[in-house]
């Protein structure tokens, strides 16, 4: 009975084979694994590093917020403060530059938006300015008031004048007969409160 040389032969280079080829799918596995391992890092620091710059843009929202808020508490409170007013027909024109306080002569009705000549005048940085004459008309078909005029507001201080336009949002005081409100400013995300605002009926 013989040996059967050659196929003692063939099976040993099929073993040797199967351990290379797993020696080599091993290799291949563990350097998959480091790969995937470095790219987990990389992906948790930057993911870190993300949620850290909506966390400090988060914080920086809410500054602006917090700041904006305290600006329109002062105003509002600086708004409070404002002495009760007497007839702008009584005025000079030099008390007229120098009178921090406007009323009106509208009359006493629930009709608060009559074409004609209005005063405004506004605070900026603490100091009022004006009044101011404008022409204004009411169209009822798009309930939009709108008028012209000039005023010199921003032309105080160049170095505060930043060409910005204003928002001025405002309410009727039915005591004082004025429409009365506060100025914004765009910055970035926000609105930021400016200064105060008001408006006086004059004549038709």
């Amino acid at each position: 009975m013989g040996i059967n040389v050659h196929n003692l032969i063939d099976r040993k280079q099929d073993e040797y084979d199967q351990r290379e080829d797993q020696e080599i799918l091993t290799t291949l596995i563990q350097q998959q694994q480091i790969m995937i391992q470095q790219q987990n890092a990389y992906f948790h620091f930057h993911s870190k590093q993300i949620d850290h710059g909506f966390q400090v843009l988060a914080e920086k929202i809410e500054g602006l917020r917090e700041k904006s808020q305290d600006k329109e508490n002062m105003l509002v409170q600086d708004r409070a403060a404002i002495p009760q007013t007497f007839n702008i027909k009584d005025l000079t024109s030099s008390e007229i530059e120098k009178s921090a306080v406007l009323s009106s002569s509208l009359p006493s009705s629930n009709d608060i938006f009559i074409n004609g000549i209005w005063f405004n005048r506004y605070q900026q940085y603490g100091v009022w300015y004006g009044p101011f004459q404008h022409c204004m008309s009411f169209n009822a078909n798009n309930n939009i008031f709108q008028g012209h005029g000039e005023d010199n507001y921003g032309t105080g201080d160049p170095q505060l004048n930043f060409g910005h336009q204003c928002l001025c949002k405002m309410t009727w005081n039915k005591e004082r007969h004025v429409f009365e409100g506060i100025m914004f400013v765009p910055d970035g995300w926000t609105m930021v409160p400016c200064g105060l605002f008001e408006m006086s009926f004059v004549k038709s």
